[in-house]
């Protein structure tokens, strides 16, 4: 029973945190959203939501707006929201010596908590079928970002 009730409690936060990334999905197209840190490394990290992309940074604030006027002042956790702009991809990662970045569609999070809150609910034991369709999908999804460029 006490399985069951965790199972449920699970798929109620998957749930809920899909709903969550849809509205934020939603909300994207006419608002900015970010949450930022700059810590006292001048280290800053960034949460961000902007046309129908969720996107992180962690980069060196000193170095990344030297002579631009942007502040890499140190500071908490902070929310900002602007008018939001255009971005050149969807998916993209890059990594550099001290920084890495990020962006991703928001279906993308969406769709992995919506598979998160359906697996729990799978038997622990599976056929070869099952796996074999398992792996398709796995394939099928890996070569989707591929297909799109």
């Amino acid at each position: 029973m006490r399985h069951r009730n965790l199972r449920i409690a699970l798929s109620a936060f998957c749930g809920l945190a899909c709903v969550l990334l849809l509205a934020l999905w939603y909300r994207s197209y006419w608002t900015l959203d970010l949450i930022n840190r700059c810590d006292s490394r001048h280290i800053m990290t960034t949460i961000g939501s902007q046309m129908g992309t969720v996107y992180f940074a962690h980069f060196d604030a000193y170095e990344a707006y030297k002579g631009t006027g942007n502040s890499y002042a140190t500071h908490g956790w902070e929310y900002r929201t602007r008018e939001a702009y255009a971005l050149k991809q969807h998916f993209r990662w890059k990594r550099g010596s001290n920084s890495l970045s990020f962006n991703v569609p928001h279906w993308l999070p969406a769709i992995v908590a919506i598979l998160v809150g359906a697996a729990i609910w799978l038997p622990l034991r599976f056929s070869l079928r099952t796996l074999l369709i398992a792996t398709t999908l796995v394939a099928v999804l890996l070569k989707l970002p591929a297909i799109s460029n």
